[in-house]
């Protein structure tokens, strides 16, 4: 029992399984102005790891509730999930100085980009560049990543224009 991996989540998700050039061209350089504009939070994950493999069904329950495709004038419009193995693409760990050795308290991270540029990452480094332990539960996701929140609202998007509409809104209510 002790050598024994969980079982494979094989439940339904709208993730995109991203490889070192689908990476580049969705997520990091965008080729379209609707590619440009998508939110992406990538897991980078391994399937050794066993805090990933419990991960996984978390990861397909949010794609099923918030991933969106641009122009559907839905909540999440333009927020995608993407999944990145770390074993078949060492190299984007290395990218993304994500640690991948058997003691690594950083499997699985997830990253949220935004216009090719890392926005947030979950577990988050200190300010001395070593890794927070960080807890993840679908709640506690949910809350950092403001999957709650439009996309055009997240804080990270917020312009002077969208701060004020907001205090607009909150003078109002």
């Amino acid at each position: 029992f002790v050598g024994m991996q969980p079982p494979r989540y094989s439940g339904a998700s709208n993730i995109e399984h991203l490889n070192p050039v689908s990476m580049k061209t969705r997520v990091r350089t965008p080729e379209t102005k609707e590619e440009a504009r998508r939110v992406w939070i990538v897991a980078f994950w391994a399937d050794w790891c066993e805090s990933c493999t419990f991960m996984e069904a978390m990861l397909g329950s949010l794609s099923m509730r918030y991933a969106k495709e641009p122009g559907m004038g839905k909540r999440n419009d333009g927020l995608s999930f993407g999944k990145v193995d770390v074993v078949k693409y060492p190299e984007l760990a290395e990218e993304f100085r994500i640690d991948t050795s058997g003691t690594s308290w950083q499997l699985p991270t997830f990253i949220l980009f935004y216009k090719g540029a890392e926005v947030k990452r979950l577990p988050p480094f200190k300010s001395d560049g070593t890794v927070v332990k960080t807890k993840m539960d679908e709640k506690g996701v949910v809350k950092y990543f403001e999957l709650e929140r439009s996309v055009t609202d997240m804080s990270f998007k917020m312009t002077k224009s969208s701060v004020a509409r907001g205090k607009q809104k909150t003078k109002e209510q």
